[in-house]
Order: structure tokens, then sequence, then C-alpha cells
């Protein structure tokens, strides 16, 4: 039987599963092997592939910090509770401590989930964790946004599904307006301002009736719900789709009432 790294339930640093305490804080380990053919099953199945592919995205700023280990750890239990394996989330932790430093596999990795036959739903969830976790610490960095438009690459994920997830995770102070924006009040009622009207529909002051024409029927049939909903996505993005709709309608509206067209 190999051996490989465990976490220190404490420090969270890793030490060899056969140390009796940690090396960085003293805590007492439970020594746990690795069993090569329980590890092997989970590693060949969705779930293992997964952790595989979270743990490249939690890592490629670094270092996995305490909101990327508590996200983790949450994982490990929603999948635990229909998986038949004991030791389940030592071998889930072990996959992550072996993958997590691989940025050359991720094309292996998601040849191997597609072998599985994933239904869209399942990609879409696995996609929605792997930007929320990237997204913890309040950013979308180059990194790990490399990564992930990558993993949607090669698990064929439809990249309009992918822009509307991101679209949920944006930065606090964009996610504030977004939701100041997407009240139904705010629309009815008229706050939105004409230039708040050109940057929902991507357009400017400068721009012909033409052009903001074709961006506005080329939003609308993007963020409609018929085509959403063909694409399997999870009933809060529809939800977040319809209430982009109303926006661009209502921008749409104001902006022909105001130039006059």
């Amino acid at each position: 039987m190999s051996k490989v790294e465990c976490n220190c339930k404490v420090c969270k640093k890793d030490n060899k599963c056969t140390n009796k305490f940690c090396i960085y804080c003293g805590t007492k380990i439970i020594a746990v092997n690795e069993t090569i053919g329980d590890y092997d099953k989970v590693f060949h199945s969705p779930d293992g592939l997964m952790i595989a592919l979270l743990s490249k995205v939690a890592k490629s700023e670094g270092s996995i910090g305490a909101e990327e280990t508590l996200f983790i750890e949450k994982v490990y239990d929603t999948l635990s509770q229909s998986n038949p394996y004991p030791n389940l989330k030592t071998i889930f932790q072990q996959i992550l401590v072996k993958e997590k430093e691989k940025l050359d596999n991720v094309e292996e990795l998601c040849l191997l989930l597609l072998g599985f036959n994933i239904t869209n739903s399942y990609k879409l969830d696995m996609l929605t964790m792997l930007i929320e976790i990237a997204y913890l610490d309040g950013k979308y960095s180059l990194k790990e946004k490399k990564l992930i438009v990558k993993i949607v690459h090669y698990l064929h994920i439809d990249y309009e599904a992918y822009k509307t997830i991101l679209a949920l995770y944006l930065p606090k102070a964009e996610q504030s307006q977004k939701q100041e924006y997407s009240s139904s009040s705010h629309v009815s009622q008229g706050y939105l301002t004409i230039d708040e009207c050109y940057d929902i529909l991507h357009t400017s002051k400068n721009t012909d009736n033409a052009t903001l024409k074709k961006n506005y029927r080329n939003m609308a049939k993007e963020y409609h719900a018929d085509i959403l909903q063909g694409k399997e996505l999870p009933k809060e993005l529809i939800a977040f789709a319809q209430e982009k709709l109303k926006l661009i309608n209502f921008s749409y509206a104001k902006l022909k009432k105001y130039r006059n067209f």
C-alpha cells in the first residue's frame, strides 16, 4: 500500500498519513493508509474526478485558504451522503492533495468524466461549484478564468451557459449593483437613467439606432427563458435570466422613446 499526505484537522497543513502527530502543531493524527482499490474506484468516478478538478481551481492562486477549505469540506459532506465507501472523506482528501498541483491532466480528467455520459445538469452543477470556489475571495483571477474556461471547453459546456452562471458571481460591489437593477420595482418605476440603459445594452450614446437594435435583439435572445430552459440550467439561473430580460426590455423601450425611433 502506498502512502499519501493527509491534512491536519487543526492547522490544515500536510502531513504523512503515517505520522501519529502533526509536525506543525502537534495535534494527534489518526493515520489512514490509502487503500489502493477503494482509492482507484473513487478517483475514477464522477465525484472523484470532480474533486480533482475542484482542487485545481482552489489551488490555482497559490494556496488553499480557510474559506476554500471550508467550502471543500461541505462538498465532501454532500457527496458522502450517497456513497458506499468507508473513509470516503479521507479518499477525497487524498485526491485533492495529489491533484491540486497538477495542471497538465485537465483534459484527461474531463475526458474520463465524459466517459460516464454525465448529464448537462451535472456539468452545470459542477461548473457552478468551480466558479463559486473561484469567487470566494471576491475576485476572478486570470489563472482561475483560464482553467475554468478550459474545463468548459473540454466538457463541451455551452459557453453562453458558462457566462450566465458567471454573472451570478460578480465581485461584491458589482453584485450589489446587479441586485439593485434586478428589482422589479426598480424597473417598473423607471429609475434607470439613460446612461444605465446604455450600459445594460452594452452600447453608448454614440451608437447608431441600427446597432442599438441589433444589440437588443442579441441580448434578448441570449436571456430568453425558452432558450435557457432547453439548456437544462438550474432554476435560479432561469430566474436570474428573467430578471435580466426585464432590464434589457425596459432599457431598450426607454432608449427608443428617448431617441424617438
